[in-house]
């Protein structure tokens, strides 16, 4: 039986979700109100935001390729008189004077070039231009009058559906746009894309496979073939093709985005560090970035350096979540001051996530302090925020319903557990409450009912609602199971509890409590010999001291009772060192005190 704990609920980082970019067409252009605020943190979020450099915003690109274009401009106007009536020549024009933003001579230009050549390329180039200056109807027109010969024509129409979500139409015309080129690389891709958006996963999949074979190095296609898998619930394959997106263009950012979202899901945190840090070499101010580049690093236990990474983040948008993200680095790195100063300029702040997020990081701080021993400052977080949850909507959300968990942890660490089970049952009867906090009371309160015993009635009522829960066995849970078959066997229903065991039997003789727990249910069968031998197999098995020494005093407790009516003496000797156990369970100290005074008697009747 594994004690009942503190729930496993440390503060949490808070992830802002990012929008997948699905590509159609590749385009080439209390006490708590005493703590001061963070103020180094804030100052060195200030002084980032400086230095903070991106190859997009701040290069010289754009200011370089427009000053080139309007000296090449005044070279080709003054050929204008003998190359008038070129369309070659009218399309450069219109090129450099849409690279300039003289849209009014542009579209002057495209409009004659289109009239001087036959070439369709020179209509298509009209119609993106009207589409592209806001005259839809002018565009459809002209994609209207060529589509029959044209797939670009009917793959464009199919974008003002997309755009429009007439998606019944968007569906006709890519269905006209593949019929008239069913391998084409941009076909299909859109295609893809429009599957995509209709959670159409494997038709997805199908026809992104298509356009990689046209065109196998496409970034593009493997992001959308990615995000397909993710779709489709294929992590594995989500990560392979996101992989290969970003080694094609490392700067695909949605690509980038997804590919670190699925590492940290499969746990692959160090190839999400990679190429995070490659992005961000460039590009300096993008906060979703650095959010992930964080979580990696924290995951990875590069505390300082997922530090540095939050705090660039800051640099460019701060935000409730950050700030609880910042937290959590500190109370990783055991700075605990500073961990608390962070949640406080959290809750003072105005919350992107509303009320739920709000919640998520009164939990977070409700969870700093129960590792800190705080009980009655947790209850006053605590319930200060469930006492108007009268509906048990928390409970039911699984982001912060581990606030009901630290709370009745925190009822229980003060002698309060009567209050935590009410609660708890009543938690129970709830629809729709969340798996994990459902686990944490079978876990908790069975561990403390089962070897406290002292409400035999509610741990029988609490065990049989288990059992009737098919996704503790459906899950095979062993902690779980394991603590259930030990309050099974406590209470004298040996059979269930053996039943329970051989759902986990694959950790027998590995998992040290499962062992001690299989003991247990030999002692009381009889058993004794089997019995120490697999009490002594678990004491083995324990990883920490602590664990060996809860182990072995449980063995004492056991055996020695067991022997007390047919070796009075090596009873009382067992029951004695189970009693002088010191960093054991005060519980089983009791429990070994009251079998010593019946041995006493045993012996003082023997003599």
């Amino acid at each position: 039986m594994e004690t009942s704990k503190p729930p496993e609920v440390a503060p949490a980082l808070s992830a802002d979700p990012a929008r997948f970019e699905i590509v159609f067409a590749e385009d080439p252009k209390s006490a708590l109100s005493l703590i001061s605020p963070p103020l180094d943190d804030i100052l060195e979020m200030s002084e980032l935001r400086r230095q903070a450099y991106s190859l997009k915003e701040d290069g010289p690109q754009l200011e370089t390729l427009k000053a080139a274009a309007i000296q090449r401009l005044l070279e080709l106007q003054r050929k204008t008189d003998k190359f008038s009536n070129s369309s070659t020549f009218q399309n450069r024009l219109a090129n450099l004077h849409g690279l300039v933003g003289n849209s009014s001579l542009e579209r002057e230009a495209t409009k004659s070039a289109a009239r001087l050549a036959t070439d369709p390329f020179f209509s298509r180039k009209l119609g993106d231009m009207y589409a592209r200056l806001g005259e839809r109807g002018d565009a459809v027109s002209i994609f209207e009058s060529s589509w029959e010969g044209d797939s670009y024509s009917a793959l464009r129409l199919a974008s003002f559906g997309v755009i429009d979500q007439d998606f019944e139409r968007a569906a006709l015309w890519i269905s006209r746009a593949v019929g008239l080129n069913p391998a084409g690389y941009a076909e299909r891709l859109f295609e893809g894309a429009f599957r995509l958006v209709q959670n159409d996963f494997s038709g997805a999949i199908s026809s992104l496979r298509i356009a990689l074979d046209e065109r196998p190095n496409s970034s593009v296609a493997y992001a959308n073939l990615g995000f397909a898998y993710i779709g489709n619930n294929m992590p594995d394959r989500a990560y392979a093709a996101l992989k290969r997106s970003i080694s094609f263009d490392p700067f695909n950012k949605s690509a980038l985005v997804a590919f670190s979202d699925v590492c940290a899901f499969l746990d692959k945190n160090y190839e999400a560090v990679h190429s995070l840090r490659s992005f961000v070499e460039f590009e300096q101010k993008d906060d979703a970035i650095w959010a992930r580049l964080a979580r990696s690093l924290l995951r990875t236990n590069q505390y300082d350096e997922a530090l540095s990474a939050l705090k660039m983040q800051g640099a460019i948008k701060a935000s409730v979540s950050l700030w609880n993200n910042i937290a959590v680095v500190y109370h990783r790195k055991k700075d605990t001051v500073r961990a608390v100063q962070a949640f406080k300029h959290a809750l003072s702040m105005d919350s992107e996530g509303g009320l739920e997020q709000e919640i998520f990081v009164s939990k977070n701080i409700a969870s700093l302090m129960s590792s800190m021993g705080q009980f009655d400052q947790v209850l006053k977080v605590t319930e200060s925020i469930l006492s108007q949850d009268t509906d048990y909507h928390i409970g039911k959300t699984d982001k912060i319903a581990d606030l009901y968990s630290v709370h009745m942890n925190a009822l229980i660490k003060t002698g309060r557990s009567n209050e935590a089970f009410d609660l708890a049952h009543n938690l129970l009867d709830v629809k729709g409450v969340s798996h994990k906090l459902i686990r944490w009371i079978f876990f908790t309160e069975s561990s403390f009912l089962g070897l406290s015993r002292t409400n035999d009635a509610r741990l029988s009522r609490l065990l049989d609602d288990c059992l009737r829960d098919d996704s503790i066995l459906r899950y095979r849970d062993l902690p779980v199971i394991n603590n259930l078959a030990f309050a099974l066997a406590e209470i004298g229903r040996l059979e269930e509890a053996s039943y329970l065991l051989s759902k986990v039997s694959y950790g027998l003789h590995k998992d040290a409590y499962l062992t001690a727990t299989l003991g247990l249910i030999s002692v009381r069968k009889g058993n004794l010999a089997r019995a120490e031998k697999l009490y002594r197999e678990a004491i083995g098995l324990a990883v920490t001291s602590q664990d060996k020494t809860r182990i072995r005093q449980k063995m004492n407790v056991e055996l020695g009772r067991a022997l007390i009516s047919k070796d009075a003496r090596r009873g009382r000797r067992l029951l004695q060192k189970a009693v002088s156990e010191t960093s054991g369970e005060r519980t089983l100290v009791k429990q070994a005190s009251a079998a010593l005074d019946n041995a006493e008697a045993v012996l003082r009747s023997q003599s």
